[in-house]
């Protein structure tokens, strides 16, 4: 046939298809929503400063302050926060709050106390907000403290190093948990003395694997290698208790018999940032060429034996998907489509987002559980329809924006666009909602009388007396770099970065 030859359909054709009756994202609109979002976080952080500091947490209906149950240390949401505040370049408030973590170690070492921590939780919100925050620092201060003489004798602020410091120690009394016949940790530790006396054995599968990235880097930074070493040896560990006919792990494992406590699998929670840990360690680490291969297995083994359509259920290791699945979708679980986007593989990532997008716009947000096989909130459990401010949502919408965002004009309007801009500008609007006097509440029932609105009415909205630190660390700094067009990250060339499980940014060291 003559005529002019067709072009070639590309995956990312195919997943930007579905937006093609959308316009091109105004500019203007994403520069004022960038700018919505700084405040969103300035209107939290400033609330949580004033009202809890140096508690972990805030309670934002009585804006008085809380804590984290797992993680009961001062000042958990500053430290999770504090490269986000470098993010959208406050380093002015970055060196005010690396000066009053300094004053409180000054007076009483900041884990030199006697309690007991989850490992998993002070790993990714401590250690990783510590080390990030140090390295991230990098690109905007240098190396030593104050100084007195720059320009005509008036002060300027240096970073010295002490946050790397503070996390070196914090390592090492995170190391105790380590000490078991398989390699793989305990859950909790005691800071002062070790693991606790009595201690369950039983730890979880995201517990035990979610802990190569942040050790690893840990190592390259000082020098020490006994962390980049317990690490790799917990993530190694645990694979190699993977069904070898299924490629299939369990929930929860005796970290001392290495045998499954709980052989229920799937991709959510207790499992979730175990899968995604072994593809970023290998993208970070590459020289780790078997994390590539373990990734593979246990990727195949979710595709062939969890996903059903553009869902995924849970079902037991031994026996897949025939052996009484769950079809449940919880909310951790919409990480999934953007490790999928890192991948490459943006047509079923987008096919599922889709999917957990239409349960959101029927609820309004985005439920902890949500039975898709009936269409209705997951009743085995209490809180179902709850909603914790949780960030994966959003997570994978950045991802799969950028990975399918395209150059375009509307209207003489130049810039980068995708449809999912759209769907952050939605998820924005609504998380007004959740406002409070001092800083954002949680959700703490959803009903379909949530939804049908965008402009944020907090109508019949029952809010819960929590802002998880998460929140500033995560949810609002994806919202703040699908906006942010310009930000720092996106503008360098010359590192990957990637994000932790706590969306805290790091690069090969």
């Amino acid at each position: 046939m003559g005529g002019r030859p067709r072009r070639r359909t590309t995956p990312v054709d195919r997943v930007s298809s579905r937006h093609a009756a959308l316009p091109i994202f105004p500019p203007s609109l994403r520069e004022a929503n960038r700018d919505t979002v700084r405040e969103a976080f300035t209107h939290a952080y400033d609330a949580y400063m004033y009202h809890a500091f140096p508690a972990g947490e805030l309670h934002p209906l009585t804006c008085t302050p809380g804590s984290f149950d797992l993680v009961r240390l001062p000042a958990l949401t500053l430290v999770d926060s504090l490269d986000m505040l470098l993010l959208m370049d406050n380093t002015t408030e970055f060196a005010r709050s690396v000066e009053r973590l300094r004053q409180l170690h000054t007076a009483t070492p900041l884990f030199r106390v006697d309690r007991n921590v989850s490992v998993f939780e002070t790993n990714i919100r401590v250690l990783g907000g510590l080390f990030t925050a140090a390295t991230s620092s990098s690109s905007t201060t240098t190396a030593s403290t104050f100084q007195s003489q720059p320009h005509n004798g008036t002060k300027y602020w240096r970073y010295d190093g002490c946050l790397l410091e503070w996390a070196l120690d914090l390592g090492n009394r995170l190391l105790p948990a380590f000490q078991t016949k398989t390699g793989i940790p305990y859950g909790t530790v005691n800071l002062l003395y070790g693991v606790p006396p009595g201690e369950t054995p039983v730890a979880s599968l995201a517990g035990g694997g979610t802990l190569s990235l942040e050790f690893t880097l840990l190592s390259r930074l000082t020098g020490d290698d006994r962390f980049e070493a317990v690490g790799k040896r917990a993530t190694r560990g645990l694979f190699a208790l993977r069904n070898r006919r299924t490629d299939l792990l369990g929930k929860h494992v005796d970290v001392q018999k290495g045998v499954w406590t709980e052989t229920l699998s799937g991709i959510g929670s207790n499992s979730d940032s175990f899968l995604e840990y072994l593809l970023k360690h290998y993208i970070l680490f590459p020289e780790d060429g078997d994390f590539w291969i373990l990734f593979v297995a246990a990727y195949s083994g979710v595709f062939r034996h969890l996903r059903v359509g553009e869902w995924y259920v849970d079902a037991d290791m031994n026996r897949a998907a025939g052996g009484g699945a769950r079809h449940v979708l919880e909310s951790l679980m919409a990480f999934y489509p953007g490790l999928q986007t890192l991948l490459g593989e943006l047509v079923p990532a987008a096919q599922s987002l889709n999917s957990m997008f239409l349960v959101r716009e029927w609820l309004g947000f985005l439920p902890e559980r949500f039975h898709f096989g009936s269409w209705r909130l997951d009743g085995g459990m209490s809180g179902a329809g709850k909603h914790p401010l949780r960030p994966e949502l959003l997570e994978s919408c950045y991802l799969l924006h950028k990975a399918t965002q395209q150059v375009g004009s509307d209207n003489n309007a130049t810039g980068t666009s995708s449809g999912w801009l759209w769907a952050a500008d939605w998820a924005l609007r609504k998380l007004s909602a959740a406002r409070t006097e001092c800083g954002y509440a949680s959700i703490k029932e959803l009903r379909t009388f949530t939804s049908g609105t965008t402009d944020g009415s907090s109508h019949g909205v029952r809010l819960s007396n929590e802002m998880p630190s998460f929140f500033l660390s995560e949810t609002l700094k994806y919202l703040y770099l699908i906006f942010d067009e310009d930000n720092i990250l996106h503008r360098d060339k010359d590192r990957e970065w990637v994000f932790t499980t706590e969306a805290h940014p790091i690069h090969h060291v």
